[in-house]
């Protein structure tokens, strides 16, 4: 920053320093609720953004989270459905060996 701009900020606040002593107490009071307002303002704005950023994310995540949990499901019933012992003769198609039990 420039000392031309910072003298020229510094000026501003004084010429607002002065203009605040002119004027009576409430009216000074209410300039100065005023300025909050505006400054309030300004951050909800701000704040109001970052709010909808993280809405996205989280959205973002949560579908990314649903979608790994359905492909996780998706393996377990593609496993559970899967013989227990694939290389068991009855599994191949085959007799046991040794003939019928019963």
């Amino acid at each position: 920053m420039t000392t031309k701009a910072r003298h020229k900020i510094h000026m501003t606040a004084g010429a607002r320093k002065a203009t605040l002593r002119k004027l009576t107490p409430k009216a000074r009071k209410l300039a100065k609720l005023a300025a909050e307002a505006r400054s309030l303002s300004v951050k909800l704005a701000n704040l109001g953004g970052e709010i909808m950023r993280a809405e996205l994310e989280e959205r973002a995540q949560r579908a990314r989270a649903d979608q790994l949990k359905a492909e996780a499901d998706a393996r377990l019933s593609a496993e559970l459905q899967a013989p227990l012992f694939p290389d068991a003769p009855e599994a191949l198609g085959e007799e046991a060996p040794g003939g019928d039990p019963c």
